[in-house]
């Protein structure tokens, strides 16, 4: 019965342990150390273990040995003593106090994610203006050999015949340049429909889906639902989101309604979101 209370403890504990390695200090963390009526409780110690890979002690076993020397060892069973001189030893820079939350990952997944849309955005804003600077410096290129070959023509053949081939050229690159447009608009839902899938979670099974692309609306609109143990519901659909929303060609992810069901012994979210792209 307690298992999951177990195992959500160890898992705080991972979260806090990867944040301060990969936020605070890049230095390895050498030991955990459990304190108060749990630190005796194999079955926490191991799991902690099992997720962080680092050692775990209860805190009785790194006590100075001057200290046991210097007081009656009765008075170290007593965890509100091993506790309170936790505190006196406890620094910044030996046992950092930090506890990560789920509020914290998401604001720092967040704030990663602006970081990379901005730099993504900076970056292809550079290639599209690479692509076009190239491209127009190719067409002028192309116009300046068609009007010397125009020109070169004009000198032999008569001007108006000259003038309707340059005219004939001219409406062909438009057609072109039309017929690549009704190419991406063709391409383009494919492409969304790939960046969804990559998203999928198998604890996540989408009921509906509808994609809108058109000059008043461009958005997709879904629902489904979300499977696993009750505790872990919400944040799996918050992660399922945030995943969704990491996509730089998706401007903005929102739910806009979420129920809990009871079907069978077993507890379900039914949600529905809506992308805009």
């Amino acid at each position: 019965g307690i298992e999951p209370a177990v195992e959500r403890i160890a898992r705080q504990v991972e979260r806090t342990v990867n944040y301060f390695k990969n936020k605070i200090q890049s230095e390895s963390i050498d030991a955990v150390i459990v304190n108060g009526i749990l630190s005796d409780y194999h079955p926490l110690t191991d799991i902690i273990y099992e997720y962080t890979g680092i050692n775990v002690f209860p805190s009785i076993d790194i006590i100075n040995e001057n200290l046991i020397e210097t007081h009656d060892e009765k008075i170290f069973k007593d965890n509100d003593f091993i506790t309170g001189l936790g505190s006196i030893y406890c620094s910044n820079r030996y046992s950092p106090n930090i506890l990560f939350t789920h509020r914290h990952e998401k604001a720092s997944r967040i704030i990663d994610f602006l970081n990379k849309t901005v730099f993504a955005v900076g970056i292809s804003a550079l290639i599209i203006c690479t692509l076009l600077f190239f491209m127009q410096k190719k067409e002028i290129k192309n116009l300046t050999e068609k009007k010397q070959k125009a020109e070169k023509q004009l000198s032999s053949y008569s001007p108006e015949l000259s003038s309707s081939a340059l005219s004939e050229t001219a409406a062909q690159i438009t057609a072109n340049k039309e017929k690549l447009k009704k190419k991406a608009k063709i391409l383009e839902p494919g492409v969304l429909l790939n960046q969804f899938a990559r998203s999928s979670s198998k604890n996540i099974k989408i009921k509906d889906f509808k994609l809108e692309l058109n000059d008043k609306k461009r958005e997709i609109s879904f629902s489904g639902y979300v499977f696993g143990k009750e505790y872990t519901l919400d944040s799996r659909l918050a992660d399922y989101i945030l995943n969704l929303s990491s996509s730089e060609i998706f401007l903005n992810v929102s739910v806009k309604a979420q129920e809990r069901l009871k079907i069978k012994d077993e507890t379900i979210i039914y949600f529905s979101a809506v992308i805009e792209i």
